[in-house]
């Protein structure tokens, strides 16, 4: 039973708009091929997306969906930050994501649009050069109790400004470790101008121009 092996990594191309797969446990991962195993039928579905995914496998691409404040108006996802460079927004689903963006880029205004939580290790957000500054726009940056590693590490010649216009430094950052590691090599600046920092900003020897 179930779909033929040819075309099972296709199944959700080949299925019109407003119908989804279902066993006789309910609607079906039809992005997952070995939940089409078995005995499926087709039946008629309504689309419910829950962080940019429905039940059936379907995922929101967000393309040309995402309003000003960064919420994807088909599915209703938020996205996690928004990148100004130029007078042009884009918007990004990971903080991790416009950091590496933001990167080297001259003048960038960064804006937290939701609380992100930092949850890998293996991601460390990171600035090299460029100068931006990071707008925690009333929302939190936070790590789970078992990462080990820095939130934001900065680095080289980056300039770097902190702050947050919500008025009531409601926005910041919270870590377990360190929140901010500062190379030793850093020749660049960091300005903090608002928001609130648990647990600590460490600067490691020979680390400059910082300003809090």
């Amino acid at each position: 039973g179930g779909l033929d092996s040819a075309c099972v990594d296709r199944a959700l191309e080949l299925l019109d708009a407003g119908f989804a797969f279902r066993n006789d446990q309910g609607i079906v991962d039809a992005s997952n091929p070995e939940n089409l195993m078995g005995k499926i039928q087709v039946v008629a579905h309504a689309c419910n997306y829950v962080n940019g995914k429905c039940e059936c496998g379907r995922s929101c691409d967000h393309v040309d969906k995402v309003n000003a404040d960064g919420k994807c108006t088909y599915c209703g996802y938020q996205m996690a930050a928004s990148l100004t460079v130029d007078g042009k927004t884009t918007f990004f689903d990971t903080f991790p994501n416009a950091v590496i963006e933001a990167n080297g880029k001259t003048g960038a205004l960064l804006t937290l649009l939701k609380n992100v939580v930092l949850i890998d290790d293996n991601v460390i957000p990171e600035f090299k050069s460029g100068s931006v500054t990071i707008d925690w726009n009333g929302h939190t940056l936070s790590s789970t109790a078992t990462r080990k590693y820095t939130m934001l590490w900065i680095a080289g010649t980056a300039d770097v400004t902190l702050k947050d216009s919500s008025g009531s430094n409601a926005g910041g950052m919270n870590s377990v470790g360190a929140a901010i590691n500062i190379s030793g090599s850093f020749t660049g600046s960091l300005k903090i101008k608002g928001g609130t920092y648990a647990n600590l900003v460490t600067a490691q020897s020979g680390a400059v121009g910082i300003q809090i």
